[in-house]
């Protein structure tokens, strides 16, 4: 069997993902972003990096692709590394009075729009998508696909809610699967590949019981890689043939330590710790397959 290892980079506002308290609106962690691209590719790895464009940035920035133009140089050398440049929107976010706001899902399809509108002229080449915080629907993935997306990477195994609006998306698929809609009695083949992030139950010390989590890198190495043994066997015994894809998460105000100066029992808020766990991924895998690789989400063929 064969190994490929997905590592993705939200490039959310400080504390979107870290924290339930209201905070200030903030992007100091953006910039580390360079050092995260040279670490992983250290590693002889490579990295998608998701760059946000939705709403939230047009209504504090003016631009839907501001975080394209403004850190232009930044993409375009991460991208010369090998990496990926990606499209992320949120549909849920904090607005710039850092309250949370969800859109109706008419007003979600024009977020994803204009922001891809605005993204393509930004220069950028974009073929792969994450999109949080939206029921997923046929109409949604249509649109994506007219915008010549060819690879998706929404999808939380087990989340349902995630996908009851959408005609043909397997509940509990966790491996990289094509992506079919229906418009209204017709079923439509569309160009789209749906790589699903890596999914396990697991017990924080704060938690009364296991929840599911999606697998980030900055996790404390001993959850971290107890989460990557569970996922190993499930991969083994779902797809004992199939090249099984490891699809994990990270975003970069996890590895600042002036975001998150105190310690937490999850989290290690530690760029030294992604790197302990890739290399204990590394390390593992090649132990447990014929071949392993590290490729971008647009590499993967389902």
């Amino acid at each position: 069997m064969n190994a490929s290892i997905l590592i993705t980079v939200d490039v959310d506002d400080d504390y979107a993902n870290s924290s339930t308290k209201f905070m200030p609106l903030s992007w100091q962690s953006v910039e580390l972003c360079k050092v995260i691209s040279d670490s992983i590719n250290s590693l002889a790895c490579f990295a998608t990096f998701f760059v946000r464009a939705d709403q939230q940035i047009y209504n504090t920035f003016g631009d839907y692709a501001y975080m394209f133009y403004n850190h232009n140089s930044l993409w375009k050398y991460i991208l010369s590394r090998g990496n990926e440049v990606a499209f992320h929107s949120h549909l849920i976010g904090k607005n710039s009075f850092a309250r949370y706001v969800m859109q109706p899902v008419h007003e979600g399809l024009e977020n994803i729009d204009r922001s891809l509108d605005a993204v393509f002229k930004s220069g950028f080449h974009i073929t792969s998508s994450r999109l949080s915080g939206f029921p997923m629907n046929d109409e949604l993935f249509t649109l994506i696909n007219s915008y010549n997306i060819t690879h998706d990477s929404s999808c939380f195994p087990g989340f349902q809610s995630q996908m009851q609006n959408c005609s043909t998306w397997p509940y509990r698929l966790t491996q990289p699967f094509k992506l079919n809609t229906l418009l209204g009695t017709q079923q439509q083949n569309l160009d789209i590949i749906e790589i699903p992030l890596l999914i396990d139950d697991i017990k924080a010390p704060y938690d009364d019981k296991p929840k599911p989590r999606y697998i980030n890198l900055t996790y404390h190495t001993k959850y971290f890689m107890k989460a990557i043994h569970n996922c190993h066997r499930q991969l083994s015994n779902n797809w004992p043939k199939s090249t099984h894809y490891y699809n994990l998460i990270m975003h970069p105000d996890e590895v600042n330590s002036h975001v998150h100066p105190g310690k937490h029992e999850l989290y290690s808020f530690s760029l030294k710790t992604v790197i302990a766990n890739i290399s204990q991924l590394l390390k593992f895998l090649e132990s447990s397959y014929t071949s392993v690789k590290s490729e971008t989400i647009c590499k993967v063929i389902a």
